[in-house]
C-alpha cells in the first residue's frame, strides 16, 4: 500500500477529535507521545483507557506545565500504559541514591501517534496537536499530517522505532505516586531568586508585592501567570539566613516602551527592582521610589505575590534541594565588561551537589576553572563542575 496524506489545520476551525474518536474505536493497538495531555479519559472515546491497556499500546507525556497529573494517574489507575518523560525517580523517593527526582532539562515535545489496524493497516499521525482541548477541539492554529499506510512500510518502521526510543527514556506511571508527580511539577515550573538587599527595616519583608522590571522583553516568557517564585532576602550574601518568600507570578505583561499603546501598570503598594544590563535585577526599593527614569527603560513588568507569611531560615542551603538551579539578584548594580561575562558562571548557583556558593570567583582565579555555564547571567541555567584534568589532579595532589 503506498502512503497517503491528509493534512488536518485547526487553524480553520477544524476539530481533530472526531477523527481521533474514530481511531480509537477501531484501532488494534495506539503508541503515542505527546508533549501535554489536560484531557480526561473519555474525551475522545470511552474506550481510550482500554486501548492503552494493551500489551502493544503505550503513551509517553511530558510531565512539564500544563499536562494534568491527575488526569494522566486516572488512565494509569485503570491500568492504561502511560508514562511521564523524567529524567530519574523511582518508588524509593528520598533514598540517599534517589534524594530528588526531576525533569529532564530539555521537552519531550513531539506529536506522534500510531494506530495499528485492522488488516496491517495503520495510521501515523506527526504535526502540533498535543491532548489539550484547545488543541484537539479546533481552538488553537494546529497543523497535523495523517499518514495512512501499511505496517510493512517504511515509515511505519521508522516511527515505531522512535516511539521505542522515546519509551526508553521515560518513567511508567504509578497511580499511587501522583502526589510525587505533583510536587516535581510544581519545582520543576518554580524559579528562586536570592536577593541580598532590602533595608533593614524591612525584613521581613512588610509588604506581599514584589515587581520585577525587565530591560529585554524576551525576559517576559520567564514569568508566565501562575509560576511559583521563592524569593530569598538576606542582608548579607556570605550570611545564609534568611527569610524565605514563596509566591507566585500575580501578572505580568508587556510596557509602553514595547507597545506605545499600553498605558502604564498600576503596581500594587510593595516593592521594585530594575534588570541591568547583564540580565540580572538591581536592588529592591519601595513603589513610590519609582520614577520616570527607571520606567523609561523597563521593557515588561512581573508582578510576584507573596501567597504565604516569609519564613525565616538560618542556612539557605538546606532549604534549596527542591530546585535544579537558582538565579541570584546581584549585590552590586555595577556592570561588568562583558568580556568578564563569557566563561564565568556569575551569581547562578548549583543547589545539588555543592550547596550555594555565595561568593562569586574571581577574574584570573584557579577556581574560576573549575566551573562552567555559557548561559546568559540572570537567567535559570545548571552549573556544572568541571572534571578536573588528570594533570591538574596530579598538581593537586603534590
Amino acid at each position: 500500500m503506498k502512503p497517503s496524506l491528509t493534512m488536518y489545520i485547526s487553524g480553520l476551525h477544524q476539530a481533530i477529535a472526531p477523527q481521533l474518536k474514530e481511531l480509537i474505536e477501531n484501532a488494534i493497538s495506539l503508541r503515542m507521545a505527546v508533549a501535554y495531555w489536560t484531557i480526561k479519559k473519555d474525551y475522545l472515546s470511552s474506550g481510550l483507557a482500554d486501548l492503552l491497556k494493551k500489551e502493544d499500546s503505550f503513551a509517553c507525556i511530558d510531565l512539564s506545565h500544563p499536562t494534568k497529573v491527575s488526569e494522566i494517574c486516572s488512565l494509569a489507575s485503570h491500568g492504561a500504559n502511560t508514562y511521564f518523560y523524567l529524567k530519574k525517580i523511582n518508588e524509593d523517593i528520598g533514598s540517599p541514591d534517589n534524594p530528588v527526582p526531576w525533569i529532564s532539562d530539555h521537552l519531550l515535545h513531539s506529536k506522534i501517534l500510531l494506530f495499528d489496524l485492522p488488516n496491517s493497516k495503520a495510521s501515523i499521525w506527526i504535526g502540533s496537536h498535543n491532548w489539550t482541548d484547545r488543541s484537539l477541539s479546533g481552538i488553537n492554529i494546529e497543523t497535523s499530517v495523517e499518514v495512512k499506510t501499511d505496517k510493512t512500510s517504511s515509515i511505519y518502521g521508522q516511527m515505531e522505532e522512535l516511539l521505542y526510543l522515546i519509551r526508553e527514556g521515560c518513567h511508567k506511571v504509578n497511580p499511587d505516586m501522583e502526589e510525587v508527580y505533583k510536587s516535581i511539577q510544581r519545582r520543576e515550573a518554580s524559579y528562586l531568586y536570592l536577593h541580598s538587599i532590602l533595608s533593614a527595616d524591612e525584613l521581613p519583608p512588610k509588604k506581599k508585592f514584589f515587581h520585577f522590571l525587565g530591560i529585554n522583553q524576551s525576559g517576559l516568557s520567564d514569568f508566565p501567570a501562575g509560576r511559583n517564585v521563592v524569593l530569598f532576602l538576606s542582608q548579607n550574601l556570605k550570611d545564609k539566613s534568611g527569610y524565605l518568600c514563596k509566591a507566585k507570578v500575580f501578572k505580568s505583561g508587556l510596557l509602553p516602551k514595547i507597545e506605545p499603546s499600553l498605558n502604564w501598570p498600576n503596581l500594587e503598594d510593595g516593592y521594585w527592582s530594575l534588570q541591568n544590563i547583564d540580565g540580572s535585577y538591581g536592588e529592591f526599593k519601595n513603589t513610590d521610589e519609582l520614577g520616570k527614569d527607571e520606567k523609561s527603560k523597563a521593557s515588561f513588568y512581573a508582578t510576584i505575590l507573596l501567597d504565604k507569611p516569609p519564613e525565616e531560615i538560618l542556612n539557605i542551603d538546606s532549604e534549596l534541594s527542591d530546585y535544579e538551579s537558582v538565579i541570584d539578584v546581584r549585590e552590586t548594580l555595577n556592570p561588568m565588561p562583558l568580556e568578564q561575562l563569557r566563561g564565568n558562571f556569575l551569581w547562578l548557583h548549583p543547589t545539588r551537589k555543592n550547596g550555594i556558593i555565595f561568593q562569586e570567583p574571581q577574574i584570573g582565579s584557579p577556581n574560576v576553572e573549575d566551573y562552567i555555564s555559557p548561559i546568559t547571567p540572570g537567567k535559570v541555567a545548571k552549573v556544572k563542575i568541571k572534571k578536573q584534568s588528570n594533570k591538574k589532579k596530579s598538581q593537586n595532589g603534590r
